[in-house]
């Protein structure tokens, strides 16, 4: 079994769309944990990186050779609208060369996202979460009490850094406060995160 890994700008995506959607990719990405060769997984490996493009209906997962899950990408429409105008430039072409075009388009558009994610990650501007965590802040665990337990601190370490008061940031993680803006940007700043990092 593969030990998954996620970035946060992955996470952030997950959690910015509808949970059932999110829920099956994240089972695709279990079951390519569990047997990377299957023949089941739809992958298709990235030309001149060390990565993968796993297909989920209409999602695609970018994830490195130890896998990272880097970015979570949408398909887009199929068809670009034009306006009436526009119809003169119109060019027609057979369906496998328009097939064989937007497949070349969509694996540019993964090398893209597979280099920004790895560049990020390079610069510091994105950092790796352990699935067990992700898996949390995916199942709606407050973000707040994740990233918390991924630095190692308790609540009271946490306050003291973010120089608010510890009753603060339990009211936060239990849900009976959402607080401030202030006072999550205190915290977010103590935990080396951002504020969508924190947002439920």
């Amino acid at each position: 079994m593969q030990q998954i890994s996620y970035t946060k700008a992955a996470i952030r995506a997950l959690r910015r769309m509808p949970t059932n959607t999110a829920g099956l990719i994240r089972q695709k990405i279990e079951a390519y944990a569990m047997d990377p060769a299957s023949q089941a997984n739809n992958v298709k490996a990235l030309q001149g990186r060390s990565g993968i493009r796993l297909r989920v209906g209409d999602w695609r997962v970018i994830m490195d050779d130890q896998g990272t899950v880097l970015a979570v990408l949408g398909m887009g429409p199929a068809a670009a609208f034009m306006k009436v105008d526009e119809m003169n430039e119109m060019v027609t072409i057979p369906r496998d060369e328009y097939d064989r075009l937007r497949a070349a388009a969509e694996d540019l558009a993964d090398l893209m996202a597979y280099d920004r994610a790895r560049a990020a990650l390079a610069a510091g501007e994105d950092e790796l979460i352990p699935a067990a965590l992700a898996n949390r802040l995916l199942n709606g665990e407050n973000p707040l009490r994740v990233y918390r337990d991924l630095r190692g601190l308790t609540q009271a370490a946490l306050a003291d850094l973010a120089g608010i008061n510890r009753v603060t940031v339990a009211e936060i993680e239990t849900g009976r406060k959402q607080g401030s803006v202030a006072t999550l940007r205190a915290l977010a700043g103590a935990l080396g995160v951002t504020l969508d990092d924190l947002a439920d």
